[in-house]
């Protein structure tokens, strides 16, 4: 299990790393400096993985039952289909409150948010079936190939230097229907190679994790996105620019963790308790080592790398990008340390931490927002994602000793 956590782990953290890339391009691309309203449209492809994931931890527990023989294309189906009307909401409610003109951006606009919403959502599933098979890497190379697609045809209009924007969006466009049609080919052909089976009823104690699961999650939605909406304000004071927001975006907490519960989730029936929680900080000792040398790498690499791909102009997307590599692996680290709580029924300590998170973060937005420094908030927000995590892995050792 160990082994499939840490290349689960590691494809996603690559793939950031890519997204963040494919983010401060397209907004340089965009010209997004100062235009705070295009960030409202990005802000989907955050929220969307989230909503797909409410459903997720009931489908990690149907998969790992397995009692009754069902094929889980219906279930995926309806969360596919949620996720486009999600999209065409989202699109909708952009245009009408910030009163675009029916142009041909706009429905550039559109397209790419619907998209956007169904490859992230029918990607949430093929994910969740790392559980059951660890030689199943479909999902890992979709997360790998896609992103990389991007990036290469972001570079390419960056070096053509593109400025057209309705080009911008059909090439993104084009992108997304590539990775959906990749996908779902993918998809299908798994289902004709496998038949994988759910149990249709789930049992009180699994009704219970899944109802924990609710409310943390939705905890987690809102604090991701509350502070997002005001980095698009302090950015537009600050001398990075917007596009330090749109690298923002690519950094999605739940993205990057969901596999590795999913993972947890398949497993944790056959295991005890404290069988469960010595797996759970044998593999956050490896990933917070990983994720220093990673982090290492960074900051040796990005602040030579970056200029020399992008320009002298973007020197300070490096030190960005290194504060939001960190910030993201304090909150997966935190989210896995966590499982054990919503697992085992006690969610008090979960959002007590995130609580003190909420205010660590509240402090940074006001104080940066106050001096127009985005740096300062980002600062802040890897405080507080550190106390986060420090103060779950507090509360899983309090509890340990009260047991015994």
């Amino acid at each position: 299990m160990i082994k499939l956590l840490l290349r689960s782990s590691f494809i996603l953290l690559t793939s950031i790393g890519i997204a963040t890339l494919n983010s401060v391009l397209l907004a340089r691309l965009l010209g997004l400096e100062g235009r705070a309203e295009f960030y409202y449209l990005f802000l989907p492809l955050s929220i969307c993985p989230q909503l797909c994931s409410f459903g997720y931890a009931k489908l990690s527990l149907m998969l790992a039952s397995q009692h009754q023989k069902q094929n889980i294309r219906l279930y995926s189906l309806h969360t596919l289909m949620a996720s486009l009307i999600f999209g065409l909401i989202w699109s909708g409610l952009f245009y009408y409150t910030l009163g675009k003109v029916l142009d041909i951006e706009f429905y550039l606009y559109l397209f790419l948010t619907v998209l956007a919403c169904a490859t992230f959502s029918v990607t949430v599933f093929l994910s969740g079936l790392n559980a059951l098979d660890e030689k199943f890497v479909i999902a890992d190379i979709v997360k790998f190939l896609t992103p990389s697609l991007n990036l290469i045809g972001l570079s390419i209009a960056y070096y053509l230097q593109v400025e057209n924007a309705a080009w911008v969006f059909l090439l993104q466009i084009i992108t997304r229907a590539v990775e959906l049609a990749l996908v779902l080919r993918l998809f299908n052909n798994l289902f004709r190679k496998q038949q994988y089976t759910i149990h249709t009823r789930l049992s009180e104690s699994e009704k219970q994790y899944r109802k924990n699961s609710w409310y943390e999650q939705l905890n987690t939605l809102v604090f991701n996105n509350i502070d997002k909406v005001l980095i698009a304000f302090i950015a537009t004071k600050s001398e990075v620019g917007l596009f330090a927001v749109a690298a923002a975006l690519a950094l999605n907490l739940q993205h990057a963790t969901q596999n590795v519960i999913s993972i947890f989730l398949a497993k944790f029936k056959s295991v005890t308790e404290t069988e469960f929680i010595r797996a759970t900080y044998k593999f956050i000792s490896i990933y917070i080592v990983l994720g220093l040398i990673g982090l290492l790498l960074c900051v040796l690499l990005l602040p030579y790398l970056i200029p020399l791909l992008f320009g002298d102009e973007f020197s300070d997307a490096a030190t960005i990008a290194n504060y939001l590599f960190l910030r993201v692996f304090l909150d997966s680290a935190s989210r896995i340390s966590s499982q054990n709580f919503i697992i085992f029924g006690n969610l008090r300590p979960v959002l007590t931490s995130q609580y003190f998170y909420l205010t660590a973060l509240s402090i940074g937005i006001i104080t940066a927002q106050w001096y127009g420094d985005f740096l300062l908030f980002l600062q802040v927000s890897v405080f507080g994602a550190l106390l986060n995590l420090l103060l779950i892995n507090l509360f899983v050792s309090m509890h340990q000793r009260v047991k015994t």
